[in-house]
């Protein structure tokens, strides 16, 4: 409408610096401060560079720096450089309004300016995928960025000036070095028609807004996400049937994979930490916890090879030695959790869960679950207990197991279930290779990963914001999840 309103981030006032009843009724496309906060300069639809004074909104110049829309302006100490729909660039003063260079810098509409911290190096992008690195003392192009195969949308420089991210207007997102002008990393927002897009200064999140409606998403929202991958590490063997627990204190991920090798690995960055012990079979068909104090492991429980196996072991953590069978079974343990109450939740193959005393290993409670076997089970923070089965359901039960349970889903023929610690974020997987995130306050789909393989185990991580998903292959994925992120 034609308002240039300033907003102070801390408390979320504002004051409208100018409105279409001044200065020409500029309808206003950019804006950026200066280096001292002083001036605000704008560039308008008109081609005109404008200057404000920040406090009031009084009009210093206006500058008809370019024949079409001024579509991005950054400032480079005393310099405003702008980029216009006709592909221009502008060096003008930001202060004074002085016009000082002017260039025709892409060969189609050029939407996005960045200036580098030594206020030497510029970056441009156009409607062509093309970033182009200037040198700002002579503005001449030195030489191209990855290229996109959509219009640009966003460029980025990450603190530090050696990274920047670039995204286009079909969600693709570039990291690249900008002293080699190599790709470092790609990743996708899986947005169409994205129409403009912003990125923090350390990389981590990303926000945008659709031009239109298509596929859920919604031109009227803004979309809140970090770029999906943090880091990616592989285990020794591959891990079909993986068993996957946190260790206490969330300092390091532990992984059973199908040579029943255990092996820690640092969250910090994926680096491997050591291989711990044997555990005699693989984990992933019966689960893999550790237990409330940090010093054991419960590994169990049966193998296709040898069905007598119905059984959990525990290992000393520290040592690699095998303590003493907790509990065998009459029949194979599909899964299995950990309650604060000193109780061990295990779900079986005939579809019951069965309580038992963590200490002695004493059966507690048995109760119909699942027709055709339990597949998964988790806890949740309130001590509810998530259920997947055979037959395609997931339920959520009450904390004692004594009342009918809720079903969450029908037909999702989940691989696996995983809650937050906080109980807020479930989440389960499928044959599709998919991750579903829910969240249960209210019930509704948060996020999704689809990765390169089938899916074998997940960890969700404290916070309500970290996952780790695991391969067959043996491929380790550290995600970041955002809730405002649409199925």
């Amino acid at each position: 409408d034609g308002r240039l309103v300033r907003w102070d981030l801390r408390n979320g006032t504002h004051r409208e610096l100018f409105s279409t009843g001044g200065f020409g009724g500029r309808l206003f496309r950019a804006v950026a401060f200066d280096a001292g906060g002083e001036v605000v300069v704008a560039g308008d639809g008109d081609g005109y560079v404008v200057g404000l004074e920040s406090a009031g909104g009084e009009p210093i110049y206006a500058l008809p720096a370019h024949g079409a829309v001024v579509r991005d302006l950054a400032i480079a100490g005393r310099r405003a450089i702008s980029v216009s729909q006709t592909g221009d660039l502008a060096v003008t003063g930001a202060a004074s309004g002085r016009r000082l260079l002017h260039v025709r810098a892409h060969g189609d509409e050029a939407n996005t300016v960045e200036v580098a911290p030594d206020g030497a190096t510029l970056y441009t992008g156009a409607s062509d995928g093309i970033v182009k690195v200037w040198d700002l003392s002579r503005l001449r192009a030195t030489r191209h960025g990855p290229h996109h195969h959509t219009p640009l949308v966003a460029c980025r420089l990450l603190t530090g000036g050696r990274r920047m991210v670039t995204i286009d207007e079909s969600g693709a997102g570039r990291v690249w070095d900008t002293t080699k002008g190599r790709l470092i990393e790609a990743f996708d927002l899986e947005a169409p028609h994205v129409a403009a897009a912003v990125v923090s200064a350390d990389g981590r999140t990303v926000a945008w807004v659709a031009s239109r409606e298509r596929g859920g998403w919604d031109p009227g929202t803004l979309y809140v996400r970090s770029p999906p991958m943090e880091w990616t590490a592989r285990t020794r063997t591959p891990a079909r049937e993986a068993g996957l627990a946190l260790e206490s204190g969330d300092h390091g991920l532990l992984v059973v994979t199908d040579d029943a090798t255990l092996a820690r690995y640092s969250l910090a960055g994926g680096a491997p930490a050591g291989q711990l012990m044997n555990v005699g079979w693989n984990a992933g068909w019966g689960g893999l916890l550790v237990t409330p104090d940090g010093r054991r492991v419960i590994a169990g429980s049966w193998t296709t090879q040898d069905f007598a196996r119905k059984r959990l072991l525990v290992f000393d953590l520290a040592s690699g030695k095998r303590e003493r069978e907790l509990v065998r079974n009459s029949e194979p343990l599909t899964c299995m959790a950990l309650r604060g109450s000193g109780e061990l939740i295990a779900g079986t193959s005939r579809g019951e869960l069965t309580t038992f005393d963590l200490a002695s290993g004493a059966r507690r409670t048995r109760t119909g679950a699942h027709a055709g076997g339990v597949r998964s089970l988790v806890v949740a923070g309130d001590g509810q207990v998530v259920t997947a089965g055979a037959d395609g359901t997931v339920k959520l039960w009450p904390p004692g197991l004594d009342g009918p349970p809720a079903v969450l889903a029908e037909e999702f023929e989940a691989g696996g279930l995983a809650v937050s610690p906080s109980g807020r974020l479930f989440g389960g997987w499928n044959a599709a290779w998919t991750f579903h995130v829910w969240d249960a306050r209210p019930c509704i789909a948060a996020a999704r990963f689809t990765a390169n393989d089938r899916i074998s185990a997940v960890q969700m991580l404290p916070g309500d914001r970290n996952v780790v998903v695991v391969e067959a292959t043996g491929a380790l994925h550290f995600l970041r999840l955002h809730p405002t992120v649409p199925p």
